[in-house]
């Protein structure tokens, strides 16, 4: 218990899982719209990398594969177009666009708005039902006029099926009990799913947005994060005066408050 090494792990142990955990609440609960999911998963994806330098490699590409494999169980095309078509993220896309580049918001999924132009080819598909999804056609052109995002957004952005998974893992625990587990492993899969709908069928999106939420939309957003109380105003003024007038949200890369502290101490002495 007096080991150094021993605490060294626990506080790297701490640091990795407890934004995870608070990403599978926010996953868990009736916020996880789909737009919302999406946006978790970038939020985990970018702490991942953020952490796992300190491990060996083999073990950093091991957590990279469970993070995609439990992404890839869950994801759907409608989940990058809520995310494309929600504003509350717009200013998260971009600036992840902006700093680390398109691929890393695509999730491994493809180009982001061709994922987009195909959910909406499907959701439409027959019919071609474009104002029924939230556009319409323009009379003069045959390109699709976006409509306000107020109109689109209670349209791909309801809670639906968007945590499946999380949500199954919840009535799992209520579901496998040691006398179901005797009526055969078919039966329990059924009867995790009923109550799987059960539950889904009663979510509800609440009026106003969890805090972690803006805590996942004020990433790479220095000014976000000095409203959600993430950054002291005082260390976003002493980053713009050391790297210049431009604005600490256009820096390249990420500037740890704590290393900037310490920076002073050492000018100080």
């Amino acid at each position: 218990m007096r080991d150094d090494p021993f605490w060294e792990g626990f506080a790297l142990s701490a640091d990795l899982f407890d934004p995870l955990c608070k990403c599978i609440g926010v996953l868990g609960s009736d916020s996880a719209a789909m737009g919302t999911t999406y946006a978790c998963f970038i939020y985990m994806l970018d702490h991942l990398n953020g952490v796992i330098t300190d491990y060996d490699g083999q073990r950093d590409h091991g957590i990279q594969s469970l993070f995609f494999y439990r992404w890839k169980r869950m994801y759907r095309l409608v989940h990058a177009l809520a995310f494309f078509c929600d504003p509350f993220y717009s200013e998260l896309r971009l600036n992840l666009t902006r700093h680390i580049g398109a691929h890393f918001v695509e999730l491994g999924m493809g180009n982001l708005r061709l994922q987009c132009r195909t959910a909406l080819s499907l959701m439409a598909v027959g019919t071609m039902n474009w104002t029924a999804l939230g556009f319409s056609a323009s009379s003069s052109t045959s390109a699709c006029i976006r409509r306000p995002y107020s109109r689109r957004t209670p349209r791909y952005c309801g809670p639906g099926s968007s945590a499946g998974v999380e949500h199954q893992n919840t009535t799992d625990k209520r579901v496998h009990t040691s006398a179901r587990n005797r009526t055969g492993s078919g039966k329990v899969e059924c009867q995790v799913e009923m109550a799987y709908n059960s539950v889904t069928s009663r979510c509800a999106l609440p009026p106003n947005r969890q805090p972690f939420e803006h805590v996942i939309a004020a990433l790479w957003n220095r000014d976000a994060q000095v409203k959600t109380g993430l950054l002291d105003n005082e260390l976003l003024l002493a980053m713009r005066r050391q790297h210049g007038d431009v604005g600490a949200d256009y820096l390249e890369g990420y500037i740890d408050p704590v290393d900037l502290m310490l920076d002073d101490l050492k000018l100080a002495e």
